[in-house]
């Protein structure tokens, strides 16, 4: 399945970075298109693994609920690029 992630972030801690995030993950082709889930959480970003909340969700997902874990696996702390 393919997919798109679209959202914004804000910066939310002034000692640890740390991001309150908000985006949808929408599927746009194979077996879940047109369905997605939407997560909203506090986005501990030094952290290489963490849970974010699922809030939301579409088309196949509609009543899953849980969290989504997130690893990040690349970080340029210079200009802020990340794979996730």
């Amino acid at each position: 399945s393919l997919g798109m992630l679209k959202g914004p972030y804000v910066s939310s801690s002034q000692h640890i970075p740390s991001l309150v995030a908000y985006f949808d993950f929408g599927f746009t082709a194979g077996e879940f298109n047109g369905s997605s889930i939407s997560v909203f959480s506090r986005n501990p970003i030094s952290n290489t693994e963490r849970e974010l909340a699922v809030v939301g969700r579409r088309g196949e997902f509609r009543l899953a609920t849980g969290f989504a874990q997130l690893k990040t696996c690349f970080l340029n702390a210079t200009n802020g690029d990340a794979i996730v």
